[in-house]
């Protein structure tokens, strides 16, 4: 788990099987593992004694979690390694619309300057893709999260 830098797992808050873990149990492991929770996209059940007559609040069930690295964790990494792990991070943060966090990872100065040799500005190009995805100019990106195609628009100009 050394280079993996981000993982989305679906997660239950109330027990479906016999030994599942739940999300605290899962939350636990891939914090100690040293990622964060960025996302939680929740599924809500009626109780069984849901009265239609009464208004009531749901109760969480089950999620889809996002759990992502923090780019500094991987300092001690060659430039290479660096550079493919922070454009992997860059392109989950782009797939799940996570444009601030993405931003910040391209303005990170180590990351920062060795994107500035290989393709140039790649903040302005993250922003661009930001604001083109939020003017839904990007609709077959919107409709499914394909961090390839994400990737490849902000690459677009990579030359290896």
């Amino acid at each position: 788990m050394e280079n993996v830098v981000g993982i989305h797992v679906e997660v239950e808050f109330l027990p479906f099987y016999v030994n599942q873990p739940l999300f605290h149990d899962i939350d636990s492991f891939l914090v100690e593992k040293g990622f964060t929770l960025i996302d939680l996209n929740r599924a809500l059940f009626r109780s069984a004694n849901f009265d239609r007559k009464i208004s009531s609040q749901r109760q969480v069930a089950w999620g889809h979690a996002l759990y992502l690295k923090k780019l500094d964790q991987f300092n001690d990494q060659s430039d290479e390694a660096y550079l493919k792990l922070g454009v992997r991070l860059l392109a989950i943060c782009l797939a799940f619309e996570h444009f601030d966090l993405a931003l910040q990872i391209v303005k990170e100065r180590r990351l920062a300057s060795l994107l500035r040799g290989k393709h140039g500005d790649v903040a302005r190009d993250v922003a661009a893709f930001a604001h083109e995805y939020t003017n839904n100019k990007l609709s077959r990106i919107k409709s499914r999260r394909h961090i390839r195609d994400a990737y490849a628009w902000v690459f677009r100009d990579w030359k290896k």
